[in-house]
């Protein structure tokens, strides 16, 4: 080989020996980059992972948890389901028992009411026979034309006859009320008298208890109300 082939050939092995040289070390940074490149990616990797179990361990915690008091609410869901049952069936017994308090009550009341019925029933006929039986009503009924009615069981009619000397067929009347827990008072009176004078004669009845005197004034009372001015 001449030597000036020679010289050429080794400027181009030197040459590609550069070229070679410079490549390598291009591919040796890219290499060096890319290990860094993955270490990097890997250290964040590594964290996320950490991350990850951390939040996949708070989870199962939670779950965990969730799972108790999921199961906790199951337990006092069915003891509140027992307890309702049971206030239910309580409910529904003490209304049972509150309608037969109340039948009862009814009951009880109208047996008082007719008790209470009968006894004042008894007083007025007491006080109707009382007021017939005496011995001066007898007298009055004789000598006066008095006639004693029992218009209703709480009321007593009186009428006297014999009133007028002009007119044999006048009569008077009037009615006295029983029922009066606070004594008695002087109704539909024939003729009518006035209020003031029904007052003044029941309060002499109840102040005396003097039944032939009280006939005796109301019966003056009537024939003065008959009798023209």
């Amino acid at each position: 080989m001449p030597i000036d082939q020679f010289e050429e050939l080794r400027g181009n092995i030197a040459s590609f020996q550069h070229r070679l040289h410079d490549y390598l070390l291009k591919q040796r940074r890219n290499y060096l980059q890319l290990v860094d490149s993955y270490k990097q990616d890997i250290e964040k990797y590594n964290v996320m992972k950490e991350s990850l179990q951390s939040k996949e361990l708070m989870l199962e915690a939670e779950e965990q948890d969730l799972k108790k008091q999921i199961d906790g609410l199951q337990e006092k869901t069915q003891e509140t389901s027992a307890k309702l049952e049971a206030l239910e069936i309580r409910k529904r017994q003490l209304l049972e028992e509150r309608a037969v308090v109340e039948r009862d009550r009814n009951e009880l009341k109208e047996l008082l009411q007719k008790k209470r019925n009968e006894v004042e029933q008894q007083r007025h006929a007491i006080t109707r026979q009382h007021l017939r039986d005496r011995p001066e009503v007898s007298a009055y009924e004789r000598l006066l034309g008095l006639d004693i009615n029992a218009d209703r069981p709480e009321m007593l009619r009186f009428t006297f006859s014999n009133v007028l000397e002009r007119d044999q067929d006048a009569r008077c009347s009037f009615s006295l009320d029983l029922s009066l827990p606070e004594g008695y008072k002087i109704v539909d009176s024939r003729p009518e008298i006035s209020e003031t004078e029904a007052r003044a004669l029941e309060e002499e009845l109840a102040r005396s208890g003097d039944l032939p005197a009280f006939l005796k004034h109301t019966r003056a009372v009537l024939i003065a109300a008959l009798q023209p001015n």
